[in-house]
């Protein structure tokens, strides 16, 4: 509805400043010559110094007959090389005006100075839109053209001030007020005041469209409904936008094609509503896709095709069981159907509507699981025990051991397979609702390992070195060994006669033959301790007159020596010599050695006697 505008602006009054009268030059009244010349009067400014809004135009004005002005605006004093005055000056910014006059017969005239203030108003805000009725929620801005201005407003129609509330941004309006403003600024004086009266209406409620628009697939009536009591409403179906000239709505609007409806309400009162707008596209369905094969039972894999006898249509599938969509995959080429499953299709086309739904479920019979072997195919060397499994509940297991192919006529599986010699396993399974299974193989290569090898002499501690033989019972055996403990290989030493063995160490050996496997490893370890020097008597064993004190010393280092004097053997669990022995009749002493890294010694042995009496 038309707005009616009210925009004024008042003159906020400046505060004038009374020019500061002018002064007025002093007589001085001591004594003068005769011959002395009088001083010229001094000029007058008109209008006098003083702040004003706007720039000034002053004249000047001397009172002695046939003077000559002279002035300056910079504060500077004048002198009769200054500008000379010919006619009113343009005061436009804060200046300071000086004047001398002269004149013929007269001396200069005492010098006239006004200060001009020049204070131009701030310029009058600018409020937008102008006053008028509006809608609630339209947003009033406020705006000045001087440069560093802040505006203050009221909105109850008082004269704002700098107490007021200050614009930082858009007013709204939520019911009837009157908006003042003025601007000051740096530099300048308070600006005229403007002003605007609002008359503010709440909006319509926006019309609503039933149904919601969108597509649809056969005519549809449209009703229009708004929530603004008494409201009317008025609508068109171009796409142009309605006003209250437009087509009044009085019932439903029956639409039979494409069209774009657009509504607007208007009651006593209220604002004219915004404007609902909805496109109804009418659109038959695309024709419903044929899916080939059809749907069935089949015992193997399927390539369905997907058709549709609309021009330019896209097909678009799930094989989920859910319903399809445009973002469901889209049909680019034959689906593999490998289990038992659904394909559900609809087709959209330029011009038409989303087809309905095709859905074809398809039943796979697969076949059953693969038996598996409990032992791996491979070459052992023992007879095996080669269970078969089947993953598929209810199988039955068929086999053959000849390399051929298993069938339902092939001695059944009830039990572990013995496989003794080199042979192939075939078997295959079999079950309800399945198709049979594929051929699980495993080939088995038995082989015997060769015979044990043994070490002559057999492992042990010796106190001497040893010639060690190695010999195998497996015919045509060939035998491998190491000296340092490592496990044999046939890239280790191969025998070829017997091994001396000087100091302790390990012999390891294994044996490999035509038809069998590589043997066990034998190892024989070898300790050899050759024994401590035999004990040597001081003195040694003999006839003597006296008693005699008997020592004891061996060449073995670190070597410790035990005794007997009772004519047995002796042994390490003997007397240990830590010193002489005294012997004062006749005896025989037994003596052997020991030491780390060595075995006993030979037993010693020294026989004293005493002839004669002691």
């Amino acid at each position: 509805m038309p707005a009616t505008r009210c925009l004024k602006r008042w003159i906020v009054p400046p505060i004038l400043l009374l020019p500061i009268a002018s002064s007025w030059p002093c007589r001085s009244f001591a004594s003068q010559s005769t011959a002395a010349k009088p001083a010229a009067s001094a000029p007058a400014f008109s209008p006098p110094g003083g702040t004003y809004l706007s720039a000034q135009h002053v004249s000047i004005r001397a009172a002695t007959a046939g003077s000559a002005v002279y002035y300056t605006i910079n504060g500077t004093k004048p002198t009769t090389a200054s500008k000379k005055y010919t006619g009113p000056i343009a005061i436009t910014h804060t200046s300071k005006l000086k004047a001398l006059a002269v004149a013929k017969n007269h001396g200069p005239s005492s010098i006239t100075s006004q200060t001009y203030t020049i204070t131009p108003p701030a310029a009058a805000p600018l409020i937008q839109p102008g006053g008028g009725t509006f809608p609630a929620g339209t947003a009033v801005t406020l705006n000045d053209a001087t440069p560093g201005a802040t505006i203050y407003y009221t909105t109850n129609g008082t004269l704002p001030s700098a107490s007021s509330a200050r614009y930082t941004g858009p007013i709204i309006l939520a019911s009837a007020e009157t908006i003042m403003a003025a601007a000051v600024a740096p530099g300048y004086a308070q600006s005229p005041g403007s002003f605007a009266a609002y008359n503010v209406l709440p909006v319509a409620a926006t019309p609503v469209l039933t149904p919601t628009p969108g597509p649809f697939t056969a005519s549809q009536p449209v009703f229009i409904t708004d929530a603004t009591p008494g409201a009317a409403i008025y609508y068109t179906t171009g796409g142009t936008a309605p006003t209250a000239a437009s087509t009044p709505y009085t019932g439903p609007i029956a639409l039979s094609a494409t069209e774009t409806i657009t509504a607007i309400a208007v009651s006593p009162g209220y604002w004219q509503s915004a404007a609902a707008t909805g496109t109804y596209i009418l659109t038959p369905p695309a024709a419903v896709p044929v899916l080939t094969p059809p749907p069935g039972t089949y015992t193997a894999s399927q390539q369905v095709t997907i058709a549709d006898s609309t021009p330019g249509a896209i097909v678009y599938y799930t094989k989920d069981g859910t319903a399809p969509a445009p973002s469901s995959p889209q049909y680019s080429g034959p689906i593999t159907v490998s289990t038992t499953g659904a394909i559900n299709a609809m087709a959209i086309a330029p011009g038409y509507s989303q087809s309905p739904a095709a859905a074809a479920t398809y039943t796979i019979t697969p076949p059953a699981a693969t038996p598996s072997f409990s032992v791996a195919a491979g070459t052992y060397v023992s007879v095996q025990k080669v269970t078969i499994r089947d993953a598929t509940a209810g199988a039955a297991i068929y086999y053959t051991t000849d390399g051929s192919t298993p069938t339902v006529s092939s001695p059944s599986y009830s039990g572990p397979v013995s496989i003794t010699a080199t042979e192939t396993i075939n078997a295959m399974a079999t079950a309800a609702n399945y198709s049979p299974s594929a051929v699980a193989s495993a080939a088995y290569t038995i082989t015997p390992p060769a015979a044990k090898p043994v070490f002559t002499p057999a492992a042990g501690a010796y106190i001497a070195a040893q010639s060690v033989s190695i010999a195998d019972s497996t015919p045509g055996a060939t035998i491998y060994y190491t000296t340092d403990g490592t496990m044999p290989a046939t890239s280790s030493l191969q025998y070829a006669g017997a091994i001396a063995v000087s100091s302790t160490g390990t012999l390891s050996a294994m044996a490999i033959a035509p038809g069998f496997s590589q043997s066990a490893t034998a190892t024989a370890n070898y300790t050899i301790t050759p024994p401590a020097g035999a004990p040597v008597f001081s003195p040694s064993g003999g006839s003597y007159a006296g008693p005699q004190t008997i020592s004891i010393s061996d060449s073995t280092p670190g070597a410790s020596i035990y005794y007997t004097t009772d004519g047995t053997a002796p042994s390490t669990s003997s007397t240990l010599f830590t010193g002489p022995i005294t012997v004062t009749s006749t005896q025989c002493i037994h003596a052997v050695a020991i030491a780390p890294g060595y075995s006993l010694s030979a037993v010693a042995s020294a026989a004293y006697s005493f002839p004669g009496p002691l």
